[in-house]
């Protein structure tokens, strides 16, 4: 049998390690799978405008179009050189510029273009 002998500290650290890959991990796989649900969105829909009725999905699209608002303004943001791409293919960049211009607000277009949805339905 082997025995190893590890203070505490060192313990610690190797469980900290451990659990901030898995959580890294996972976080960047949930945001993989978020940005190929937006594609699937965008590719039914010809927009990338959430509405609120995908609580989960539309939640994110605000996340990623205020981080690439600010990455528009040089300002510190969470977003990759590789992730800022993957988002401008899809169309964030050209949303995110009209938002900093205020020409366009994604949460009032969500809400307005869901209720012009439920309308055209009920007639």
């Amino acid at each position: 049998s082997l025995i190893i002998s590890i203070d505490n500290a060192a313990l610690a650290r190797i469980v900290d390690s451990l659990i901030s890959c898995d959580i890294e991990d996972l976080a960047r796989k949930r945001w993989s799978h978020l940005l190929k649900e937006l594609e699937a969105f965008k590719e039914e829909h010809g927009h990338i405008h959430v509405p609120v009725t995908r609580p989960t999905l539309g939640d994110w699209v605000r996340e990623q179009l205020n981080n690439y608002k600010l990455h528009l303004q040089n300002l510190p943001n969470p977003l990759t050189k590789k992730r800022a791409k993957l988002l401008a293919d899809i169309g964030v960049d050209e949303v995110a510029r009209k938002m900093i211009k205020g020409e366009d607000d994604i949460g009032d277009i969500s809400d307005k273009k869901e209720v012009k949805i439920k309308e055209e339905q009920e007639n």
